[in-house]
């Protein structure tokens, strides 16, 4: 049912402004181009996500050639604002779910992209909690289940021309592995970027959100060794 709510809108030069078109228009658009889907981090609303777009638009102008960017807008702001609860608990309460947010919001890009006939490159770039949101859209379309959730559709192949990004990821560092939360995720993308920084303050403190103690994505990488067949498929970058 929340699939079925999605809205779409497209910029229109004319006049500068975005213009709502069906879900069919936007996928029929997507034969012409490469398209890459930017997803945002966690607290910001649909305007000032926009904008982090728009400063993503500008860099992919250097780039030649035709090509789409997709903002996927979230519900990423502050959930709970409990004056009672102490600062630092209402703050690990909100990262906790949205981390869960970030995981459905998986499920609705998967299921979207599913839709689409990847005859052209198709990127799931996410930053923080976006890449936790690329990570469980690429695992659902290799097949996985996560939150007991499987995709209709999804199957362990590899899709050619379907890649992913992830910027600073906010997730467990062995996520990606084979058998482990988003397993499926290098099965079904043909390559996938990683950052990772270790000195990002705001991911160092990862391990009291995370279930299993674990230091995130974004601060150690991936290994490498750990992936198996897979492993060609990683591309990462140390900041």
């Amino acid at each position: 049912a929340g699939y079925e709510r999605i809205s779409y809108k497209r910029w229109d030069p004319s006049c500068r402004r975005f213009i709502r078109e069906s879900r069919e228009s936007f996928l029929a658009q997507e034969a012409t181009m490469p398209t890459m889907f930017y997803i945002h981090g966690n607290t910001l609303k649909h305007k000032p996500a926009v904008e982090a777009c728009w400063k993503v638009y500008q860099k992919l102008r250097c780039c030649p050639g035709k090509k789409r960017l997709v903002c996927w807008s979230w519900p990423a702001q502050v959930a709970f604002k409990r004056p009672l609860i102490r600062p630092r608990k209402l703050i690990e309460k909100n990262l906790k779910i949205k981390f869960v947010y970030a995981e459905y919001q998986g499920y609705y890009l998967a299921k979207l992209v599913n839709e689409m006939t990847l005859s052209q490159r198709v990127r799931l770039a996410g930053h923080s909690y976006g890449g936790t949101t690329a990570a469980a859209a690429l695992h659902y379309l290799g097949g996985g289940c996560l939150r007991g959730w499987t995709l209709a559709g999804g199957a362990p192949v590899e899709r050619a021309n379907l890649r992913g990004a992830m910027i600073s990821g906010a997730y467990d560092y062995d996520s990606l592995i084979p058998g482990c939360r988003y397993g499926q995720a290098f099965v079904a993308a043909e390559k996938i970027y990683v950052t990772r920084n270790i000195r990002d303050k705001t991911l160092d403190s990862w391990p009291k959100i995370s279930d299993r103690g674990r230091r995130a994505l974004g601060v150690i990488g991936c290994n490498a060794n750990l992936l198996g067949q897979y492993r060609h498929k990683l591309c990462q970058h140390t900041l």
